[in-house]
């Protein structure tokens, strides 16, 4: 659980800092639930917490959501939806964060946009959280890699195609908007990075293998990647001949784990009896050097 919530607090610090403090939501219709909404929500009123309400906020996005058609609108509301419950609380009014709503919201963003990018407060946010709020630290390690795979899978033509608009006449990003998603990618990499290799190391010996194996797999020629190679090497381990599209679990039962963790138990037991010699040896030299420098009587 304390991992848990370090991993969203990590997220909530990068979103909140990263981005000037501007809504995802752009009121093109001159709405007044909406013009609500972003008067209560502590992203797009510049943090001021002294009207920020969530309950508030999150009544007037709702109520402006009978009135959306536009798919790529009411995705930008609801993951404005899923910042309130995850990272745009207000501590004055005693909020704290849910994250089975913001986990509830930021899914229904994917679902009205599978495919399009937004801004990295929208679709991409959605996702990325989504990885940091499941239960289970293996599955946040599986869902944190098909993150990392999607992001580096994007370039500047695919960005462009399926820009997620900010207004109806917003088809592709101006020169603003791609400076500003061009900067902030990498630094989302680099986070989700950190939080799979952070994952990763905590994980017995034979479960570490298995990942560090998908990692080679599926993305090859980053980073993540080369930490893979270089700890395996470090292990003394050889990656064995692997069929294509075998699904994880079926290599957490092979015979070569097995003959690891046998390999890993005989050096540690022979490393324990080397450590117990060297220390009885070095104790003796001692005892006889100050023998031998004691007064005959």
């Amino acid at each position: 659980m304390k991992n848990f919530t370090f991993c969203v607090f990590l997220y909530s610090l990068f979103f909140l800092t990263s981005t000037i403090c501007l809504s995802a939501v752009r009121n093109y219709d001159n709405h007044p639930a909406l013009a609500k909404a972003l008067e209560y929500d502590s992203e797009a009123n510049g943090g001021d917490l002294e009207k920020a309400n969530r309950a508030e906020a999150e009544k007037y996005y709702l109520e402006y959501l009978k009135d959306v058609n536009e798919s790529f609108q009411k995705a930008r509301v609801y993951s404005q939806l899923g910042a309130l419950y995850a990272v745009a609380i207000n501590p004055k009014l005693g909020e704290k964060p849910d994250y089975e709503k913001a986990r509830f919201y930021f899914q229904k963003v994917l679902e009205l946009e599978p495919k399009r990018i937004g801004s990295g407060r929208t679709t991409i946010r959605a996702r990325t959280m989504l990885a940091s709020m499941k239960t289970h630290r293996e599955e946040r390690i599986i869902a944190r890699i098909e993150a990392y795979e999607w992001l580096t899978s994007l370039d500047e033509q695919k960005i462009r195609d399926l820009w997620l608009p900010i207004t109806p006449n917003n088809t592709t990003p101006n020169e603003s908007q791609w400076r500003k998603i061009k900067n902030l990618l990498p630094n989302i990499r680099d986070t989700i990075e950190y939080n799979i290799l952070s994952g990763i190391k905590m994980l017995p010996i034979e479960k570490k293998f298995v990942y560090l194996k998908e990692i080679k797999k599926r993305l090859p020629g980053t980073n993540l990647e080369n930490f893979a190679i270089n700890y395996i090497k470090q292990e003394g381990i050889e990656f064995e001949a692997r069929e294509p599209n075998t699904p994880v679990e079926a290599i957490t039962k092979g015979p070569v784990i097995q003959e690891m963790d046998e390999t890993v138990a005989i050096w540690k037991k022979a490393s324990f009896y080397i450590i117990a010699f060297v220390v009885a040896v070095i104790i003796c030299l001692v005892f006889w050097t100050i023998k031998g420098k004691a007064p005959e009587k």
